[in-house]
């Protein structure tokens, strides 16, 4: 069974398209997570991914798998 898949991507072509967003709440802060932490990336891809049939990287081990790829492609959750 083949089923086509549509793939959207955001694309900004100039700053002047941007809308400026509400500040954020003065209780809030941005840390990074140093070192990587397995289960938070993989609880990540598995919730966001759920409605997007995103499943090839969740039989990846903790050693090859998304904390690998992040750090590979300087990529950080934060």
């Amino acid at each position: 069974m083949n089923k086509k898949i549509d793939r959207n991507y955001l694309e900004i072509h100039s700053l002047n398209d941007l809308i400026e967003s509400k500040a954020p709440l003065k209780n809030f802060e941005i840390k990074l997570i140093d070192p990587p932490n397995y289960q938070l990336n993989k609880f990540f891809y598995k919730n966001i991914g759920k409605n997007h049939k995103w499943i090839d990287r969740l039989a990846w081990g903790e050693k090859n798998g998304l904390n690998t790829q992040l750090v590979k492609k300087s990529k950080h959750i934060y």
